[in-house]
């Protein structure tokens, strides 16, 4: 799977928003393993859904409850587990987990 494959599947309206964040980290996530999220990723992955901001929270904090995202990601910034980094190539310095 790559992360045109992660893309395509984070739409899908069929699967749990935790999972659909999830799909969308593992396609974006940099070299250092974190993804910033963008001001409006709620509303860019569930069109037609209230977008707020306990609704991106929740999403998070299921995807680390099944192991998709690391327990330092936040509704700012994702970090996926170790299994999933990409050519992991500099150190996570990331200001929004400090």
């Amino acid at each position: 799977m790559g992360r045109s494959m992660f893309e395509r599947l984070s739409k899908d309206r069929k699967i749990p928003h935790w999972q659909q964040l999830a799909l969308y980290v593992w396609a974006h996530v940099g070299t250092d393993g974190h993804c910033l999220l963008p001001a409006d990723i709620a509303r860019q992955l569930w069109r037609g859904s209230t977008a707020r901001t306990d609704k991106l929270s929740e999403a998070v904090a299921g995807a680390v409850e099944h192991g998709w995202l690391d327990p330092q990601s936040n509704r700012r910034c994702a970090v996926v587990p170790h299994d999933v980094e990409y050519h992991r190539r500099r150190p996570a310095h990331c200001s929004l987990h400090q």
